[in-house]
């Protein structure tokens, strides 16, 4: 069941491996497959946990625009058109993560690292 109302942003997820060769050729599977198993081993910064989807993200401020670039270590990396000053970024990230996974803002917030570019966001499904 969490599978399956994670579909819609774990959809979203695989459109960057068809960008980013980063994660190796396991992620050219298609979404639906990873969902039917269950194994989400090829999507390193997702864990699904009850009715939440925890995203690792790496961040990088001050960009020209928001935008996920790829995969960093193993943290999906973000680039956000934001300072990081006052919580700008933070604010402007979860924004942008709601945006693009097309979810309500407060569907999306940040639960560890406010003051850091390594960040662990919880996602409601």
């Amino acid at each position: 069941m969490k599978l399956r109302r994670a579909e819609p942003i774990l959809s979203k997820l695989s459109g960057i491996e068809s960008k980013f060769c980063c994660l190796c050729d396991t992620l050219s599977r298609p979404c639906r497959d990873v969902i039917k198993s269950g194994d989400l081993s090829q999507y390193p910064f997702v864990r699904i946990k009850d009715n939440i989807i925890l995203l690792s993200v790496y961040i990088q401020p001050n960009a020209d625009q928001s935008a996920i670039v790829g995969v960093h270590d193993t943290r999906l990396k973000i680039k956000i058109a934001a300072l990081p000053v006052g919580g700008q970024a933070n604010k402007a990230l979860c924004d942008f993560v709601a945006k693009h996974f097309a979810i309500p803002k407060k569907s999306v917030t940040i639960i560890s690292g406010l003051h850091a570019h390594k960040k662990l966001l919880k996602i409601e499904i």
